[in-house]
């Protein structure tokens, strides 16, 4: 919670400073906007407005990232990656298209009415390289019968947050749409499509898992990706096209968490196939199942080339700066947690201006020649056996 709060303090400050000004200060076509810093121009104008439902979308950005990296990571790079996100890479990638950029402006214009790019291609492609670079938590897969379990600790804050972010997905599927009508049909068809996706995904993670833990993620990740899949067309398809949609979501979720467990990706919340593979394959979808432009409406596939084309310049600009962000504080030394904090839980860590670090020196049982502090060369070895350490003793 203090990590949350810092980041929309300091979020919210820089967007209100420069980030939409870059987003939305008339980039003509171009790059990046120009005018509104610091709030110029916004008294007697819908702007205020504009900047507070938008600002917020970003802070749901951030922490969408932070799932994907958590348990794992200082507050530094958090901070920074803050800073930089809403300062100018995610208003960059605001302006070429909702700001009226170079997307809005090519020949057969950019659609992405829900953010499926903006947002979630966005949020999911900074997630997937930042993990990467962040490589896996203390103990992830290995075989040791003394590491702690993988697992979610408490399903009902899972569903808690599951509920709240769909309502907030269904706002933002209607909330750039023109009118009434367009708005309820996007509030339906994000309903349709992700309850399809959620019991498809989970209809197949039966095959392959028959665990209570296994359903919980399945419906709880499919419904969230299903609307992530349907969020940049939602306004403008049919019901039947949004059931097709997400049956297809179903399969291509379960590929999804199959394929980044496969290759040991560790990413906490699954955000990887929730954001970034719902998100690349939604962008392109748009071109397919638009109602008045879309490829299977008879129409000459070209909005699919100007789909494919902007998903894949926002991939490559979102890469660029999570690489530089997270590789400048993996060099500088700065962007993990000790192995030693992640054993025996962040709530039991001291939070200082350096980061979490160990609350003193741990004794290990039966080893008391053996101890392990921030800076220990055994803290791998040892994690498994320092997490039995901080469990309440019985023997005399």
């Amino acid at each position: 919670m203090v990590k949350n709060a810092a980041q929309f303090g300091l979020g919210i400050v820089v967007w209100w400073v420069v980030g939409f000004a870059f987003a939305f200060g008339d980039p003509d076509g171009g790059f990046l906007g120009q005018k509104y810093w610091a709030g110029d121009e916004w008294r007697g104008s819908q702007l205020g407005t504009e900047a507070a439902i938008v600002g917020l979308i970003g802070i749901s950005v951030l922490y969408i990232i932070n799932g994907t990296i958590a348990e794992r990571t200082q507050i530094l790079p958090y901070l920074l990656s803050t800073f930089f996100v809403m300062v100018f890479v995610w208003p960059v990638v605001v302006s070429w298209s909702w700001g009226g950029g170079w997307q809005a402006k090519m020949n057969v214009p950019f659609e992405d009415v829900g953010g499926v790019a903006v947002v979630h291609l966005f949020a999911g492609t900074f997630a997937l390289v930042s993990a990467l670079i962040l490589d896996r938590r203390a103990g992830r897969w290995q075989s040791n019968s003394q590491v702690p379990a993988f697992t979610y600790n408490s399903p009902p804050l899972l569903a808690a947050g599951t509920l709240l972010y769909f309502i907030h997905l269904c706002f933002l599927n209607a909330y750039r749409t023109d009118d009434f009508i367009s708005r309820g049909r996007a509030v339906f068809n994000t309903w349709l499509c992700a309850g399809t996706t959620a019991l498809t995904t989970t209809l197949l993670g039966t095959f392959s898992n028959k665990s209570l833990e296994n359903h919980f993620v399945t419906v709880l990740r499919g419904f969230i990706g299903g609307a992530v899949l349907i969020a940049g067309v939602a306004w403008n398809v049919d019901a039947w096209a949004a059931f097709t949609f997400g049956v297809f979501g179903g399969l291509l979720m379960v590929a999804s968490l199959f394929m980044v467990d496969y290759l040991r990706i560790d990413d906490v919340t699954q955000s990887i196939s929730v954001h970034f593979t719902m998100g690349l394959v939604g962008c392109f979808g748009v071109g397919l199942w638009d109602n008045e432009r879309g490829g299977f409406h008879g129409k000459d596939g070209a909005l699919l080339g100007s789909q494919l084309g902007s998903e894949l310049a926002i991939v490559a600009w979102v890469s660029i700066w999570a690489a530089a962000i997270f590789g400048l504080c993996k060099f500088a030394k700065v962007l993990r947690v000790p192995e030693v904090v992640q054993a025996q839980g962040f709530n039991e860590a001291l939070l200082t201006w350096k980061g979490f670090q160990a609350l003193g020196r741990q004794v290990l049982p039966n080893r008391d020649t053996q101890s392990m502090d921030q800076g220990g060369k055994n803290e791998t070895e040892l994690a498994g056996r320092l997490h039995e350490s901080t469990m309440p003793r019985t023997d005399s």
